[in-house]
């Protein structure tokens, strides 16, 4: 069937739906003809509605999330999603298209980015429905940076947030198993006793200590993140016990990547 074929047909259906505008209709039908692959003639009925829709019309950004996730590009889809998460905040999809940008990141492999989105949705939509699935990919984020106990955290308000959804209860539930095991070389039993860690970089942005992560572990460095309450992020290597154990990973640190790794005192 021809492109102008569609149209007519789905002009047809948007009549045949009298509590729905025509546009509205359209939309609906757009993600219906994405779901049977047919993904350009759904985008470019979202194309066309967007063309003819007023910026100030409350349609306006039902469609441009409905391009996002209709678009068969990642750039596209990520540019119309932010557009609405930011220009149209205050619209009925602004929650999900944040959501679907957390989603987006995380599957880009930029858990940084990704906490970013995560941290906005608590900010801007936290009565919403959705905050639970928010919270679980910002958990997932924030082990992928080796940040277990914000993971955890988060964890945490999820399985307190209000959600009947019974499988990602049990997603929930699968990460949290990690959250109660020890995730270092030091026995649980002493576990809060002191011990020495290597300090490699103390910044403020999650992307800079991100990278840090990714080249102590190709250097063959299992290394961790940490927030203390001077607001830094402290990507650290090791719990020793002694400082000499300590001393000697941040001197082979400092021979493989450089920078001014150090050994502190860490008192749980």
């Amino acid at each position: 069937m021809s492109r102008r074929a569609w149209l007519v047909a789905l002009v047809a259906l948007s009549y045949a739906s009298p509590a729905l505008s025509q546009q509205d209709s359209l939309l609906r039908a757009a993600v219906l003809l994405s779901t049977e692959g047919r993904g350009d003639s759904a985008r470019a009925v979202v194309r066309r509605v967007l063309a003819i829709t007023p910026p100030g019309d409350s349609l306006y950004p039902e469609a441009l999330y409905t391009l996002g996730v209709v678009s068969g590009d990642a750039d596209e889809a990520t540019q119309a999603l932010r557009r609405v998460a930011i220009e149209f905040g205050l619209s009925a999809w602004a929650d999900e298209a944040t959501l679907r940008l957390i989603q987006l990141n995380y599957a880009a492999g930029d858990p940084a980015s990704a906490l970013g989105w995560q941290d906005r949705f608590e900010r801007d939509h936290f009565s919403s429905p959705l905050r639970a699935e928010a919270l679980y990919w910002g958990a997932r984020a924030h082990f992928d940076l080796r940040d277990e106990p914000a993971g955890c955290a988060l964890l945490d308000a999820g399985t307190q947030a209000d959600t009947t959804d019974i499988e990602l209860q049990n997603r929930f539930a699968f990460y949290r198993q990690r959250c109660s095991e020890p995730t270092d070389s030091v026995p649980a039993a002493t576990s809060r006793q002191s011990y020495f860690s290597v300090q490699v970089i103390a910044v403020k942005s999650i992307a800079a200590a991100d990278e840090t992560l990714s080249k102590l572990s190709e250097a063959g460095f299992e290394a961790a993140v940490v927030r203390d309450r001077d607001g830094l992020i402290k990507v650290r290597v090791g719990r020793y016990r002694t400082r000499a154990q300590a001393s000697e990973t941040a001197r082979q640190i400092r021979s493989r990547l450089g920078g001014e790794a150090f050994v502190v005192e860490v008192t749980p």
